[in-house]
């Protein structure tokens, strides 16, 4: 819904998250604005208290498919929608995740680096959907590195785009939640295996691997795990699997009462001796997938600069990346292309910055052959341009 007058006033709370036309949350629920011009500024701009706007899902569903990045955002729309409808109206959302799970794994056949990437930077999508996505390139990824068959990978990447199918609501819910669970909630989440498969049955899937997969999904190798408590050998390969891409990718990804966990501390914890519920074997295959420096995260390099790792190459030691801060911490108009290899540039450690949501991901992965001279580096600046044509200004930020 578009923000417009009576919804936001000043000196009072709002009520609601605030984003662009372009998905990004510009200001968060409980904000208040002691300002009226403040107050009109955000009238003024083409604001929604959903994450997609009107212009920004059109936008998503009539952009060209040069744009690979984009092309993946509406993978996840899509996936959105169909939980939605499902939730809402009962919608039959198999045969769109069937779909979706075909054009992810052909997706990564002609650009895994980007996928990786992508599932790597700060998502401003919704978070649950965005988990199982992420969830299902890992997984896919895995099963590719260890040959797995065809039918294998769209099956993996069905089951995790459904995983959590019992639990969506609850997800939303718990998004921003505070304080410990109530007993209702924690039932709900040890439940949510048994939950999620068998709606897939309902919904009519014949596949009894992808069903199993979803049913032991939680479950550990040390028995630890729910709704069962199976152990090992008990535990189906693919819910494995996706054991193992879930907590990398639940470990990766900030929420509201935490930061990420360095991309290197949680490598160590997989491959250590002492870690003993999830499989070894495949934890080994996924870090050995994806890389020891996967593209999408953040490097300090010997000149000072910040650089993204945008592709895996045949040295593990020395990716491709492009630096996107200098060393005066300012960043460039441009992300700028370093070799690794050469002691001026070699990465010096792992690191973070606040704005890698906002990095335009065409000008990190885009095609070569296309000219985004005109695109900005971060996403953010797009809606302020917009903006800014719309009332004849040069220029336009929020505050």
């Amino acid at each position: 819904m578009r923000v417009v007058l009576g919804m936001i006033e000043v000196r009072k709370p709002i009520n609601f998250d605030i984003y662009s036309e372009h998905g990004d949350r510009l200001l968060s629920k409980g904000i208040i604005l002691y300002d009226q011009s403040k107050v009109d500024k955000v009238l003024n701009l083409k604001c929604y208290t959903t994450q997609y706007g009107e212009e920004y899902q059109e936008y998503i569903e009539n952009h060209p498919a040069s744009s690979p990045a984009i092309y993946i955002e509406k993978l996840i729309v899509r996936l959105e929608v169909a939980y939605t409808n499902f939730i809402t109206n009962g919608y039959n959302l198999v045969g769109e995740v069937v779909d979706i799970s075909k054009e992810l794994v052909e997706s990564l056949d002609c650009n895994p680096d980007m996928l990786i990437g992508m599932i790597h930077l700060r998502s401003n999508l919704n978070h649950a959907i965005f988990r199982t996505f992420q969830n299902s390139v890992l997984a896919v990824l895995t099963a590719k590195k260890l040959k797995w068959g065809g039918n294998m990978l769209e099956s993996i990447a069905c089951a995790s785009l459904t995983q959590n199918l019992g639990m969506y609501l609850l997800q939303l819910d718990l998004e921003k939640h505070e304080g410990e669970l109530n007993s209702f909630q924690r039932a709900q989440i040890r439940q949510h295996p048994k939950q999620s498969s068998k709606m897939l049955m309902t919904l009519g899937v014949q596949d009894r691997s992808r069903i199993q997969t979803v049913a032991y999904h939680h479950e550990r190798m040390d028995g630890s795990g729910y709704p069962y408590a199976h152990f090992g050998k008990d535990i189906p390969h693919e819910s494995r699997l996706l054991a193992v891409v879930d907590r990398y990718g639940s470990m990766i990804t900030p929420r509201e009462y935490r930061d990420p966990g360095c991309v290197k501390e949680i490598m160590r914890y997989f491959l250590s001796k002492t870690q003993s519920k999830y499989d070894r074997h495949l934890s080994q295959a996924m870090i050995s997938a994806i890389g020891l420096f996967p593209p999408g995260i953040t490097v300090l390099l010997e000149s000072g600069e910040i650089a993204i790792v945008t592709k895996r190459t045949s040295d593990r030691l020395y990716p491709e990346v492009h630096a996107v801060w200098g060393v005066d911490k300012k960043p460039y108009t441009r992300p700028v292309l370093r070799t690794t290899s050469d002691p001026k540039y070699h990465i010096v450690s792992v690191t973070e910055h606040k704005d890698v949501a906002r990095l335009n991901v065409d000008l990190l992965w885009g095609d070569a052959n296309n000219d985004r001279s005109e695109q900005p580096l971060f996403r953010g600046e797009v809606v302020q341009v917009a903006a800014a044509q719309d009332k004849g200004e040069d220029e336009i930020t929020l505050f």
